[in-house]
């Protein structure tokens, strides 16, 4: 034993002379060695100023540690739904500093043995503290997230010591998410007046915090020509904006059918891509996270590359618009600002302002070279009744949602006309066979005459069981794309007059089953052409593209085709019909069984009635069985 230390501090560590040896301690007798503590909590919360109010809502909880010695010197601690009532509130802090706050660890199961977990280089560093060691529990962070509660399911700990050695084993599992209500969490971010405190800011910034000069208008806009029929994949702000991924795709474009990249000028997060000058975007802080630090030289490798550069600009969902100019949102019937169940924001689109924001944006991108200006989000909410019956439309004025939609694209259209530039609009997959608007003011024949081009998301992962008569649409590609477009061109030739093209949104991600690779990708592009259209564009949130379902640059070689997924199973594309034929025959002889299995079911029960006496006389098998089926 150190005595020194005790006497003349750390340094007596160096005097051996004033060591000792302690003798006659003994272990006390091992027994039964396991400690238990469950705990329950449940309150009852009453707020009838919220939206929508709250009475008498309950709500419980119950968790449980356990510890149990398995030697005399190695223990292991359970824990199931870690107690958060261990931590007192903590003082109200404000921090000036560029360093985090810190709040000290105060939960036992994260407490005890926790200097088993405190390792590093080792040495005097200056005094006994062991050289600046990190400490594994510094700060209360397991199970926080952002200040915000995230639910502890589970943990386990081994400390102690094998032979000569210590050991310190733990392991956690936390929920995926903090568990706070998205709307709450929404309305809290609205209330943070310090948000847009220094908007408008006088330079563009990255996220980083570099500073981005301003875009300056060329003379005269870059030009393009627009391909014969458009085939173009997404790129994100990201992507566009490094120059190693974009470089990557623009080399994708030239080996293969791509010829045309829609890049989002501005996306659903309500930031500009690039540093620009329109005042309304400044002052909403939309310039403060610029992707894009040179959008002038894009395109100009663009343009060297002879890929066509499509401005993809997201409307109504905008967060920043909305914090910046809250009268612009659609409102709550209990005042304030409206926020869907997923905690999302809405610009109000019957708001002439912002439409003018939107088209100002366009005018800029145009004015560079953009030679197609693509609107997204030109729509209403779309979300559960319950949650629409608190939203609200300023000047609404009894107008529908389809006229408003179509209203802006012929504003939108004239603005632009001297520009020279297309338009076009994303719409959902479902209205190329919706009789309605859907609810969110989207009808084929209202806005198909008001746009150069639109563009459904026929993605088959989004569409509903049963969709064209298929129970697992995911899996029929081919069938589902090309039927959705088959009503789209229909309906635009019933108009019998000049009517915006077709070009579709296809998908190159996986959302269920079957996973999406080259045959489900090309199935597709096949049932496009096959549906009468020439044009494509492929999404992926990501911008990552299967080369393997695109056709090379100079088409497939004779002796090479292409794989693709229809009718259940994968087949070359020559095989499309009879891969069709060949699952409806199985289809209608799994109906055939199954009516057959259904007569004698009926059969044998009304068997079982006769012979128990009592009198029926029931339908014919056949209409029973067609009632079975």
């Amino acid at each position: 034993l150190p005595l020194s230390v005790v006497r003349t501090g750390p340094s007596g560590i160096l005097r051996m002379s004033m060591y000792g040896t302690l003798v006659g301690i003994e272990a006390p007798p091992a027994s039964m060695n396991i400690e238990v503590k469950p705990y329950g909590i449940s309150g009852l919360r009453t707020d009838l100023t919220a939206v929508p109010a709250v009475d008498n809502e309950t709500h419980a909880e119950a968790g449980l540690d356990v510890k149990y010695g398995i030697t005399e010197n190695l223990t292991v601690d359970l824990t199931y739904n870690t107690d958060f009532a261990q931590v007192e509130v903590d003082e109200q802090q404000v921090n000036l500093t560029r360093f985090s706050l810190f709040f000290p660890e105060k939960r036992e199961f994260f407490l005890e043995g926790r200097g088993l977990f405190e390792f590093g280089r080792g040495g005097f560093g200056g005094g006994f503290e062991g050289g600046g060691a990190p400490t594994l529990f510094y700060s209360r962070r397991i199970g926080l997230q952002s200040g915000r509660l995230v639910p502890i399911i589970a943990g386990g700990r081994v400390t102690g010591k094998v032979g000569a050695f210590d050991i310190g084993l733990i392991g956690l599992q936390t929920d995926d998410e903090p568990n706070v209500d998205p709307r709450v969490k929404t309305l809290a971010w609205l209330a943070d007046e310090s948000v847009g405190e220094n908007f408008p800011a006088p330079t563009a910034r990255t996220s980083g915090g570099g500073e981005v000069p301003r875009i300056m208008l060329p003379e005269e806009p870059l030009e393009f020509v627009r391909p014969e029929a458009v085939k173009g994949i997404y790129l994100n702000a990201w992507a566009a904006g490094s120059a190693a991924r974009s470089q990557a795709l623009i080399d994708l474009a030239t080996r293969t059918e791509v010829n045309a990249f829609v890049i989002d000028l501005k996306d659903a997060s309500g930031y500009v891509s690039y540093a620009t000058q329109v005042m309304t975007a400044r002052e909403a802080g939309a310039d403060q996270e610029i992707r894009i630090r040179d959008l002038t030289a894009l395109l100009e490798r663009l343009q060297e590359a002879g890929i066509y550069p499509i401005a993809r600009i997201v409307i109504v969902k905008d967060p920043l618009l909305i914090h910046a100019q809250r009268e612009w949102a659609v409102q709550d019937t209990a005042g304030g600002v409206w926020v869907d169940g997923n905690g999302s924001l809405w610009a109000n689109l019957h708001d002439q302002r912002v439409w003018d924001y939107h088209v100002d944006l366009a005018k800029e991108a145009a004015a560079v070279g953009f030679p197609e200006i693509q609107w997204d989000y030109i729509r209403f909410a779309d979300a559960p009744p319950e949650h629409l019956l608190r939203a609200t439309y300023p000047g609404a004025d009894g107008r529908r949602r389809r006229d408003v939609v179509e209203g802006f694209l012929e504003y939108a259209r004239a603005e632009l006309e001297d520009s020279g530039v297309d338009v076009t609009l994303d719409v959902f997959g479902a209205t190329t066979s919706s009789s309605t608007d859907i609810g969110i003011g989207q009808y084929w024949e209202n806005f198909i005459g008001s746009v150069d081009v639109a563009q459904p998301m026929v993605y088959p992962s989004h569409y509903w069981e049963g969709s064209f008569g298929f129970k697992d649409p995911n899996g029929h590609p081919y069938e589902i794309v090309r039927a959705a477009l088959v009503s789209a061109m229909q309906r635009s030739e019933a108009m019998g007059e000049a009517v915006g093209l077709t070009r579709p949104w296809l998908q190159d991600f996986t959302l269920g089953e079957p996973f999406y690779e080259a045959p489900e990708v090309r199935a597709q592009i096949q049932a496009t052409y096959d549906a009468g259209i020439d044009e494509w564009l492929l999404w992926n949130a990501r911008s990552r593209y299967t080369e393997a379902a695109l056709a090379p640059a100079g088409g497939y070689p004779e002796d090479v085709e292409p794989l693709m997924r229809v009718g259940g199973r994968i087949v070359p594309v020559s095989e499309r019909y009879e891969a069709m034929a060949a699952e409806a025959e199985e289809r209608a002889l799994a109906r055939a069984v199954a009516d057959s299995i259904a007569a004698v079911v009926v059969a044998d029960s009304l068997a079982a009635v006769v012979a128990d006496g009592v009198a029926s006389e029931p339908e014919s098998l056949e209409v029973v069985g067609g009632i079975r089926r």
